[in-house]
């Protein structure tokens, strides 16, 4: 009977870190962005690697309006300190998708909003919440 949203986070041009960087770093890249995200959490929220490099906040207890803002902290949390290595700045951002959870919806059906604004956000430059 509580509000719930799940967000759907996306690195921007990961390939890209990973084929000019090479795996090792990829890896110290989605470290780094795990740990920043972690601490912009809110209470209660849980972040989850779906794959590569995709990851999943659930929000209980969070109305979509909640979720956006703190989605905006973890967004902003993650794009202002670049990722050093060898001498080099590697600047990363990130892609998020906001939804919350509808009556009667389920699980995969939130799953797929939050996925589909998650392109939203990169079909509109990246670096965005919607």
């Amino acid at each position: 009977g509580e509000p719930m949203c799940l967000a759907r986070l996306d690195l921007d041009h990961f390939k890209h870190i990973n084929d000019s960087w090479g795996h090792a770093v990829g890896d110290a890249v989605l470290t780094s962005v795990a740990a920043a995200v972690g601490q912009a959490l809110p209470p209660g929220g849980g972040l989850y690697r779906v794959g590569g490099e995709e990851f999943a906040v659930l929000m209980p207890r969070n109305l979509r309006s909640d979720a956006l803002a703190a989605c905006e902290r973890i967004r902003a949390a993650v794009a202002v300190e670049p990722i050093d290595h060898e001498a080099t700045r590697i600047p990363v951002t990130i892609s998020i998708g906001v939804a919350q959870l509808g009556d009667g919806e389920t699980p995969s059906q939130l799953y797929e909003r939050a996925d589909r604004l998650l392109y939203k956000s990169k079909l509109g430059g990246r670096n965005r919440v919607s």
